[in-house]
């Protein structure tokens, strides 16, 4: 199989101890590329170097995540200035991860919001995708990517987890629906609505080290495990795994053109 993992923290201090072998046993897997989201001033350093082991297999983005949205105004200008000069430079497949988290905070909404608006017209003004987090906040996510001023916006929900009304309407805006460990995950229902999804609209990740898929639920996950979401995935669209690692790895090719 030939697969994409679309988001990645292979980066992180979990990995510390055995990165080398992770990448390896993912290559063993079928990967062919891993997409690296940033999240925020600290993640910056440790990103870049390991895309600068391999571009042809690691692909950055430039984002500041929604949890590390500063509390005062002037921080957040600058962490999202570093944002724009990373973008600037050039080399970035997309910004990411942004977008909304109501899970850890509620009453910060207008700064996330703020952060969330700022960085996807930055993606449009230089033509990138957007990798976006929402997490207790679908429908106020799904709000801010589809007001008029930010048209023609694309990108991906990652770790999407929501009902098959809000991916027909994510679908019906161009973006992606990211899939990973949940998928396998007993009573998730997230089967029923990817049936009901064009499967040209699905991509594959594991949101490294999170998320780990059945039977490694709990424990750290790691890309080589994405075998796993794209055997799960083949179960509900009844059709073999090759099939489904070749659509998802075709749909991850034209989203981050890669």
């Amino acid at each position: 199989m030939e697969l994409i993992d679309t988001h990645c923290h292979l980066y992180d201090a979990a990995f510390d101890d055995d990165r080398a072998a992770c990448v390896h046993r993912a290559r063993q897997t079928g990967i062919l590329a891993i997409l690296l989201p940033n999240v925020d001033e600290t993640t910056w350093q440790p990103m870049l170097d390991l895309a600068s082991t391999d571009r042809n297999f690691f692909h950055w983005m430039a984002g500041l995540h929604p949890c590390s949205v500063p509390d005062d105004p002037t921080a957040l200008a600058v962490r999202l200035d570093e944002v724009a000069a990373y973008l600037k430079k050039g080399g970035a497949a997309g910004v990411g991860e942004i977008g909304l988290d109501l899970h850890w905070r509620q009453d910060n909404l207008h700064l996330q919001k703020e952060a969330f608006v700022r960085q996807c017209r930055m993606a449009l003004q230089w033509n990138l995708p957007v990798a976006v987090h929402s997490r207790s906040a679908l429908e106020e996510t799904l709000e801010v990517m589809t007001q008029p001023d930010l048209k023609g916006l694309r990108g991906v929900l990652h770790c999407f987890s929501g009902t098959t009304d809000q991916a027909a309407r994510a679908v019906e805006h161009g973006f992606y629906l990211g899939v990973g460990g949940v998928l396998t995950f007993k009573n998730s229902g997230l089967d029923s609505v990817l049936r009901n999804v064009p499967r040209r609209w699905v991509v594959l990740e594991t949101d490294a080290p999170y998320l780990a898929p059945a039977p490694h639920r709990g424990r750290r996950n790691e890309p080589s495990y994405l075998g796993l979401v794209v055997q799960k995935l083949a179960e509900v669209w009844n059709c073999p795994a090759d099939e489904a690692a070749r659509i998802t790895s075709e749909n991850a090719r034209r989203l981050w053109r890669i």
